[in-house]
């Protein structure tokens, strides 16, 4: 009896250790950036206008402005961490960054390795079409034997064309900018990728591409975090339930995807 009881002991002290340690972590995320003063972001360069590289060789784009906005939000200076797509997840399970702003799509993939907010974007996959392809008007036009459909490796463009193109090859890139250059230079066909993009892609080489614009998929983009750190998560939810309806918000998506300026700048 007495041995029981140690053990007993023993394990309740273990179990409180590690629900405490555990607690601790998922309180005191917020509090750690704080007092870092610095709230470190993950992102991908070159899926314009979310995050791209500037004149001056910063990064800059709609993503950037919402970091911008929570690190504000927290009083604290906002540190961009630039990856290729790849390792933007495992930068933030292995605690590199607090956060992935990237327009990522909520995937039930992607939420085994990461938690997701509220969406903060809503898009879907459209097409552009290199020029030396006229006439195509959807995308099973492009469906054929000898086409070439260019995809950015692993986002949801990638696994859009696997399920809509069965007879043209798929061909994967890293990087959004590699996939535009691929249609611009003619070793691809046609790009599936977010719409914004397109649209971006399409007016800045319309002489060489068009876009088909109407999007094929329906796709929420959400900021990532670690998961199991439910405060952070609500944290982030109530923010952007009050930012997406601010005229900040209005400002910032006029800028990137309405009013375009930055295209001239």
């Amino acid at each position: 009896m007495k041995k029981m009881s140690v053990w007993l002991v023993v394990a309740l002290a273990v179990g409180m250790v590690l629900g405490t340690a555990t607690t601790a972590f998922a309180a005191t995320t917020i509090e750690t950036i704080v007092s870092r003063g610095t709230l470190r972001v993950a992102t991908a360069p070159g899926y314009f206008p979310f995050e791209m590289i500037g004149e001056n060789g910063e990064i800059i784009g709609f993503d950037v402005d919402m970091g911008q906005a929570i690190a504000d939000a927290l009083g604290v200076k906002l540190e961009v961490v630039p990856f290729e797509w790849a390792g933007v997840i495992p930068a933030l399970v292995s605690n590199k960054v607090d956060l992935i702003i990237a327009g990522m799509t909520i995937t039930p993939q992607r939420a085994l390795k990461v938690s997701f907010t509220d969406p903060y974007f809503k898009t879907g996959q459209a097409m552009i079409v290199s020029k030396k392809n006229p006439g195509i008007t959807s995308w099973a036009d492009l469906d054929k034997e000898g086409k070439t459909i260019a995809v950015n490796l692993g986002q949801t463009g990638d696994f859009a064309a696997e399920k809509f193109f069965k007879k043209a090859k798929i061909s994967k890139y890293q990087g959004s900018e590699n996939v535009a250059l691929a249609v611009a230079t003619g070793k691809a066909d046609a790009a599936i990728h977010d719409q914004p993009w397109i649209l971006i892609q399409a007016k800045k080489s319309s002489n060489v591409m068009y876009a088909i614009p109407e999007p094929q998929t329906v796709e929420n983009l959400g900021i990532a975090l670690p998961h199991n750190d439910l405060e952070f998560k609500l944290w982030l939810d109530t923010f952007l339930l009050d930012f997406l309806n601010s005229p900040k918000y209005e400002e910032m998506y006029n800028y990137w995807f309405i009013d375009m300026p930055w295209m001239n700048e």
